[in-house]
């Protein structure tokens, strides 16, 4: 309950442009443990967190991209930080790094294809930015495969809303066809939790299929137009290496996936001979409905492909209760941001002060603040990368 309250303070003065304190170190012997807290949390300086932004989303920084060499900068402004404030090295090798070994992919985009093909049709092939986008492959860097396309709602076996777009089709060896998001009845969460890319791959790879064509729905084509999504083309993904050398849920052979845009998903449909719109309704009011398309598609593509390195940089408070300290309150925000990027702008860097160096900035705030506190529980704090590539660094 105090940690939280202070946190809440720690947030709240954050917003603040000034600190509330002068002195930056405050006597607390002799207090009582809530007048201990009330002089700590005096001591909280916006002014500080702020100062850490500044550093952080600086254009020298350049947008602190997970694998390179401007992230591995501010990954060691992190870790002097943490020393300053006295944080115990909780990485590697008595550093404040854990060091994460990743399999990097990049799609090439001239190499992006995807064909529809159905029975007494002429082929149709769709265009790459304009129809559809693909990221880089984690299996062989050169991928074709044709597989009939199934269409599965959204994607989602939810038992507690007895709720299963798998119950009535096949999909083995097959590309499903699925809506972003999650249907209107499930709650916030569940709905957050049921909406993840990882999520769903996850259960289509369990049920043995080839990949994964996305078409978002219109309340998410509103959230994010289409536009958005093309300064990533040909961005580099990544996914941490397991102690197997496998890439960890990356699933190779996934070779059929892309995402649709609202002209791409309007033509497919419109080839099938299916009411998108009334697919849209009909889901929009919780409705259910998996069927056969109908229709094969052919994806290609090319990868170029390397191992990339970035680190976690991870301090520990140690506390004193001889039990309870073996017990870890964690508090985390991500350092990454998505580097350098084109978006037809003059200003390429996308320098990531609010997404995340505010987060950084605060929990470094909380570090210096409860590092003056007697913890009963031990408390960890970790910068982590990869947000920005699927929570990577967390994972």
């Amino acid at each position: 309950m105090r940690i939280r309250a202070i946190l809440g303070l720690v947030v709240l003065m954050a917003g603040c442009g000034d600190s509330v304190s002068d002195d930056p170190v405050l006597e607390t012997k002799g207090l009582t443990p809530f007048e201990q807290e009330m002089a700590i949390i005096a001591g909280v300086s916006g002014a500080d967190i702020r100062a850490q932004m500044t550093i952080l989303a600086d254009d020298a920084m350049a947008g602190r991209e997970a694998g390179t060499i401007a992230y591995d900068q501010a990954a060691a402004h992190v870790s002097r930080q943490f020393s300053a404030i006295g944080l115990e090295p909780f990485g590697e090798a008595g550093t404040y790094f854990q060091n994460i070994q990743f399999f990097e992919t990049r799609l090439i985009p001239d190499s992006a294809s995807l064909t529809l093909q159905a029975e007494g049709m002429t082929p149709l092939e769709l265009r790459f930015a304009e129809d559809f986008i693909r990221s880089g492959g984690y299996g062989e860097a050169v991928e074709t495969i044709t597989a009939p396309l199934v269409f599965v709602g959204h994607g989602i076996t939810a038992p507690e809303y007895n709720h299963d777009d798998y119950a009535d089709v096949d999909v083995r060896g097959k590309i499903l066809v699925m809506l972003s998001g999650a249907p209107p009845q499930f709650s916030t969460d569940q709905r957050a939790y049921y909406s993840s890319g990882r999520t769903k791959a996850l259960l289509a790879q369990q049920h043995g299929a080839s990949g994964i064509i996305s078409l978002r729905t219109p309340v998410d084509q509103a959230r994010r137009p289409w536009e958005q999504y093309l300064p990533g083309i040909g961005r580099p993904g990544l996914r941490w290496i397991n102690a197997d050398g496998e890439p960890h849920e990356a699933y190779p052979d996934f070779r059929g996936s892309a995402v649709l845009s609202e002209s791409g998903a309007s033509t497919l449909f419109t080839f099938a001979g299916v009411n998108l719109e009334e697919i849209f309704g009909h889901h929009a009011a919780g409705g259910t409905g998996s069927f056969d398309l109908s229709v094969d598609a052919t994806l290609s593509r090319t990868s170029t492909q390397a191992v990339a390195s970035s680190a976690n940089v991870i301090g520990v408070i140690r506390g004193s209760d001889p039990v309870l300290k073996d017990e870890y309150v964690i508090y985390t925000a991500h350092l990454d941001h998505i580097g350098v990027r084109s978006i037809g702008a003059q200003d390429e860097i996308h320098n990531g002060a609010y997404d995340n160096a505010a987060g950084i900035g605060v929990i470094l705030e909380v570090a210096q603040a409860l590092q003056r506190l007697p913890l009963r529980r031990s408390v960890i704090f970790a910068a982590v990368t990869a947000e920005e590539k699927g929570l990577q660094g967390s994972s």
